[in-house]
């Protein structure tokens, strides 16, 4: 198995709009993005897609990710991004220039903040203050089961040590759904913490291409 990593490019929009997708569902149906975008399955990954490339950039751009390729096919793909660069104001900010250009007007915009208004009163925790965050892991099916999550978070790791991280931050929701009446029932949440090994701080991001 010929495993290839390298840093996402603009190109990577389409299947980078389905990682977000896909791990925002997890196991289930339907997820956070299926709820805030209220679409079907092409108009979720079209917005996802859009906001893969939208500017400001924000934790959803594409620069903000690792791919994992398999024999030249995007297998896997994580998000690793430093909230001192902004993080979640900017990705609103993002978010709101998608919503525009692909028309919405203000009755959908509110209606898409009462829908998901009960996960952020009730289902999101305090932010960790750590270095980097890391979100938006996903695996296609064909090649799961193969370690590639463990690969690119240790990727993103040791790079984040290279720039002078000292902590990080790891995020996983699982949401039900079919109970917005009114809060959402929040069953699963994990968040991990941890500090990095002290490493130098470095003048430039360096994820390494290479084979395994």
């Amino acid at each position: 198995m010929g495993i290839y990593l390298r840093r996402a490019k603009s190109g990577d929009a389409e299947f980078l709009a389905w990682v977000t997708l896909a791990a925002s569902r997890s196991h289930l149906a339907r997820g956070l993005w299926d709820v805030i975008i209220g679409a079907d399955e092409a108009g979720c990954l079209d917005y996802l897609r859009r906001l893969a490339i939208a500017e400001p950039r924000s934790l959803y751009h594409w620069s903000s990710y690792v791919v994992a390729e398999i024999n030249g096919e995007r297998a896997a793909a994580l998000c690793g991004f430093e909230p001192r660069d902004g993080g979640w104001a900017i990705a609103g900010e993002a978010i709101s220039n998608v919503q525009r250009d692909l028309g919405w007007t203000d009755a959908q915009a509110a209606a898409s903040y009462q829908r998901v208004a009960p996960v952020w009163a009730t289902c999101m925790p305090p932010d960790a203050g750590a270095d980097i965050v890391v979100e938006n892991v996903a695996t296609r099916p064909a090649y799961r089961r193969r370690g590639l999550a463990d690969i690119l978070l240790d990727v993103i790791t040791r790079d984040a040590i290279r720039r002078g991280c000292h902590s990080d931050q790891r995020r996983s929701r699982v949401f039900d759904w079919s109970s917005l009446r009114p809060q959402a029932r929040w069953f699963r949440y994990v968040q991990h913490s941890c500090l990095l090994q002290r490493a130098g701080p470095s003048s430039r991001s360096n994820i390494p291409s290479r084979d395994y």
